[in-house]
Order: C-alpha cells, then structure tokens, then sequence
C-alpha cells in the first residue's frame, strides 16, 4: 500500500507538472505572435527565440501592437485588450519562475489553512512569492510561500484561456511595417535589464 507521504507528493507533482504543461502550451503562443508580427522566418526566429527571455518578447508584442495603432491597423481599444492579456501572461510567468527556481513541498490543511504547495522562493531578500504583500504578523509567513491547490486550478483555467484566446490574436495579426521609427523602441528593449517585469496583482489569488 503506497504511503500518505508518498500519495500526497505525486499530488504536489501532478499539480506543479500540470501547470508547467499549460504555461507551456502559453508561452508557445506568445511565440507565434511573436513571429508573424516581426516576419521572422525559420533560421531568424530560431535565433532570437533562444537570445529573448519571454518578458522581453511580451514587451516587444506590446511595442509592435502600439505601432499598429499608429498606423490604424488596430484600434486603441483592441490594443488595450491585447496589452492585459499579456499582463496575465506575464503573472503567469512569474509564478513559473518561482516553481522552476526553489524547492517545494506539499502543505496540508491545517487549522483552516487550504492544502497547497510551499516553496522556498526568495524575493529581494525574503521567501516571498512576488505579488504578496509583506506579512505583518509572523504566523501569516506561510501566506507569503504557499500556492494553494484551488489557486492552481485558477491558474491552469487562466492559462487555457489565454491559449485560445492569444491563437485567435495570432489568427488576425498584421506584420509590423519596417520603418526606422521603430527601430529605437526595439533597440531600448532589447538593451533594457533582464529583470522580471513588475508582477501586477491577480484576482486568481484572492
């Protein structure tokens, strides 16, 4: 007979592989954008797929959709559409980060604590997951380090709508024109630090 300990880590590993699957699926997407709005072909987008970190893709995708406007290809209002979603992309990020970098262990329920997962992340000197407010008390640390399952659960729905969501985008996506006014906005980023973009606070915590 498998043991408890035994039975509730392949549940924190089944949770934690789920979630980097449709991160996964996300990122992939993110990508596809990426590609046909800058008319990368195969060898290009290999290239610079491998040199980018995501956020600063999502930074460029936001860039080229501002461009679109410019040249009333899209609407501001469709452009500000595009822009949350992939702030939610970038949340999502965040939490992928904090998983692939620190150890995890599954956390019972206990006194009216939601089961979840605790990891061993630091954030600026603290084991916080970025996004969390500082805890004031000292038995509110685990607040600060736990992923709760139904949080989890949150997180995969998000994700998969985003996937449908971000292929309908790529579906209807208009290359950007190559114009030297551009170019600065692109150089900027690309030179700009690596540093992960400012997590913005998510319902799917609450």
């Amino acid at each position: 007979m498998r043991s408890k300990l035994k039975s509730r880590r392949e549940k924190t590993w089944r949770y934690v592989g789920r979630f980097i699957w449709s991160f996964a699926q996300v990122e992939a997407c993110v990508d596809n954008i990426f590609e046909i709005m800058f008319n990368l072909g195969a060898i290009s987008f290999i290239l610079i797929h491998t040199a980018l970190p995501l956020q600063k893709k999502l930074e460029l995708i936001k860039l080229g959709f501002r461009h679109l406007v410019e040249d009333e290809k899209l609407s501001k209002t469709e452009a500000r559409h595009v822009n949350k979603l992939l702030d939610r992309v970038n949340n999502l990020a965040t939490i992928r980060n904090v998983i692939a970098h620190s150890s995890f262990e599954e956390v019972p329920t206990v006194d009216g604590t939601e089961a979840g997962i605790e990891f061993s992340y630091f954030h600026k000197g603290e084991m916080r997951i970025p996004g969390r407010a500082k805890r004031q008390k000292d038995n509110e640390s685990l607040q600060d380090t736990l992923i709760t399952f139904t949080q989890f659960d949150n997180y995969d729905a998000d994700a998969s709508g985003l996937v449908e969501k971000l292929v309908e985008i790529a579906g209807h996506c208009e290359r950007v024109d190559e114009g030297l006014n551009i170019l600065p906005d692109i150089a900027n980023i690309i030179a700009a630090s690596d540093n992960i973009l400012t997590f913005r606070n998510s319902k799917l915590d609450k």
